[in-house]
């Protein structure tokens, strides 16, 4: 009596047959009412931790956002100090942003000793269109902090006035990029691709090339950096495959694939992809800034945001109380925040990178062939070695069990002839039999001289049944041998069509590696080319 429930006896209670049958489902039905009693309680019960485990992560979540939005109130109390700062940063975004005039400081307030408030004035200048006077500003700011004014004239002359930006990357350049190191900060990336694009210049891409050339030679990884292109190139290719049943004499398709990469490696070194346009700033979208100079707007803006040097770490922490604010309390208050100087990792791979883009810009595949001339070279030329390779002229066919040598000029007949019989042999059956009827027609023989010795009549009936049973098995086996023999020349047939199918296609498949092959001595004559002209 696990549910305290009494089954009634046949005399309990009410002593009838039906009184017992109407218990007994009165207790059936109170025991599935406490089942789901009990389920219903075991879900809610769930259901209840859920929402104590859900409201508890809400309580910390509101907690620590309380405290960030605490917290950051009084950071921006400390930072209301620095508000001649924050004026310069508004000032410098607006004109990143596509202001079209210039946004003046407040009468009466003095310009605090901030290196981006003299670049400030460098950028409008460089907006009016007055060059000179640019670099006079830039200059000042360079001689409060020369790397963050010398990375800010770089990058913003590149985002908003591109034709200043190469007179400025002769004297600048320099001295934020003097070498290439071993660990690339996200400023010196920036920089260095818009010198190896062509943004800053001619000057500036020899500089480029100068600094990577003595990067490489001291990782020892030119080498590695000319096989990195190859195999950038190599995406996607894919040689066709040999036709079916064919087994060359050659590593045929080795040639295939040779000549495939190095078509593919001229079209990475002559630079198919599409050339940037430089912005327009009499346009409708003047503050929209092109793919290629995202990052260094990016980098930019970082740099921007820094701030002054009393106040980065209030600006750092203001930025970390913000997010945890925006995100609910999720984030972590102590989480980092990205910097224009954040180590994007090793120098050599950086330039690997830059070198093996999937589709690169005709400047940068020029910057590529420059750089690793002597490397892309030498790796052409074994390749192409290995695409002008003799082409095998023969090959083996294998078919139900026989092989058959084939050649441009078709298959060997003698195997051809071979493999036929065998196929027939194989697939053709065995002839009918004639011991059966020759023996029934042997017992009517004898039947029929037995009649004709005894005068039997009955001898006669046996032989002429006999000697009708042995032309019927005859005239069968008969049958037999000529279904035997259409099978055999069916499967010979079937052997020789696939031979020649075979032949076709093999045919087809050294016109194509012939073209291929065609090909690839162009291709390496222009990779030739190129590389000497660099």
């Amino acid at each position: 009596m696990r549910d305290n429930l009494i089954d009634p006896g046949f005399f309990s209670g009410d002593d009838s047959w039906g009184g017992a049958a109407s218990d007994r489902a009165q207790n059936e039905a109170i025991r599935e009412l406490n089942a789901e009693l009990s389920l219903a309680r075991r879900r809610l019960n769930s259901e209840l931790k859920h929402i104590r485990g859900t409201l508890e992560q809400r309580i910390d979540r509101i907690s620590a956002s309380f405290d960030a939005f605490v917290e950051l109130s009084d950071v921006r109390e400390q930072l209301a100090l620095f508000t001649p700062y924050a004026r310069v940063r508004y000032r410098v975004l607006g004109l990143l942003d596509g202001a079209d005039h210039e946004l003046p400081a407040p009468a009466g307030a003095s310009e605090p000793d901030y290196w981006l408030a003299p670049c400030a004035r460098g950028l409008q200048a460089l907006l009016d269109g007055d060059a000179a006077g640019a670099q006079r500003h830039f200059f000042e700011g360079a001689e409060l902090d020369p790397l963050r004014a010398g990375v800010f004239a770089l990058l913003a002359s590149a985002v908003k006035a591109p034709e200043s930006a190469p007179a400025l990357a002769e004297w600048i350049l320099p001295g934020v990029l003097p070498e290439l190191p071993e660990e690339l900060a996200a400023h010196q990336l920036a920089v260095l691709r818009l010198a190896v694009e062509g943004r800053l210049g001619d000057a500036a891409t020899e500089r480029a090339l100068l600094v990577c050339a003595e990067r490489l030679r001291a990782d020892g990884a030119a080498e590695a950096a000319a096989e990195q292109v190859f195999l950038g190139a190599d995406r996607g290719l894919k040689a066709p495959a040999l036709p079916k049943g064919v087994e060359p004499e050659g590593p045929i398709r080795d040639v295939l694939t040779a000549a495939l990469r190095l078509s593919a490696i001229r079209t990475r070194l002559e630079g198919a992809g599409a050339e940037a346009a430089p912005p327009d700033p009499s346009g409708e979208e003047a503050s929209a800034v092109p793919a290629d100079l995202a990052e260094a707007d990016r980098v930019l803006r970082l740099l921007v945001a820094e701030g002054g040097r009393p106040e980065v770490p209030l600006l750092r922490r203001s930025a970390q109380l913000r997010a945890v604010v925006e995100s609910g309390g999720s984030a972590d208050s102590d989480a980092p925040v990205a910097t224009w100087k954040d180590v994007v990792g090793p120098g050599g791979e950086k330039v690997l990178e830059i070198c093996s883009a999937p589709e690169p810009s005709r400047a940068c595949a020029a910057f590529t062939r420059r750089l690793l001339a002597a490397e892309l070279r030498a790796a052409a030329e074994r390749c192409a070695q290995q695409a002008l390779a003799p082409l095998p002229d023969r090959a083996a066919v294998r078919n139900a069990g026989a092989s058959v040598g084939i050649g441009a000029q078709g298959a060997d007949q003698a195997s051809l002839a071979e493999g036929e019989r065998r196929a027939a042999e194989m697939h053709g059956h065995s002839g009918g039999s004639r011991t059966l009827p020759v023996t029934i027609a042997a017992g009517g023989a004898i039947c029929a001289l037995g009649a004709l010795l005894s005068g039997e009549g009955a001898l006669w009936i046996f032989a002429v049944g006999a000697l009708v049973v042995a032309g019927l098995l005859f005239l069968t086996e008969n049958r037999k041998d000529e279904e035997a023999r259409v099978a055999a020349e069916h499967a010979g047939a079937r052997f020789r069509t696939r031979i020649n199918e075979a032949v076709s296609h093999w045919q087809a498949y050294l016109a194509q590696a012939e073209e291929s092959r065609s090909r690839a001595a162009g291709d390496i004559d222009a990779i030739r080319r190129l590389l000497a002209a660099d």
